[in-house]
């Protein structure tokens, strides 16, 4: 089978257990794969000591290097919309 991956936010809200709270997909076919799972969330997060977020990614096929071999092409980017 062709490789794939997904990229998932992960959040906690008490510095402990960790959920799924967005998730993108991409499938990669051919050769010189090159693709994005792009994975968005909306956050409230009304205490930075308990509410946390990572980065989680899953490959489909042994091999695949999510993160483009020696150059890191993971990124996040956090906006602040305002006060709840």
């Amino acid at each position: 089978a062709d490789p794939g991956f997904r990229t998932e936010i992960q959040v906690t809200t008490d510095n402990s257990s960790y959920n799924t709270h967005g998730v993108g997909y991409a499938h990669l076919s051919g050769t010189n794969y090159q693709d994005q799972g792009i994975a968005t969330s909306i956050i409230d997060v009304t205490d930075t000591a308990n509410v946390k977020v990572r980065p989680v990614y899953h490959v489909r096929s042994s091999g695949t290097d999510v993160e483009g071999g020696s150059i890191v092409r993971s990124y996040f980017k956090f906006i602040r919309l305002g006060d709840t």
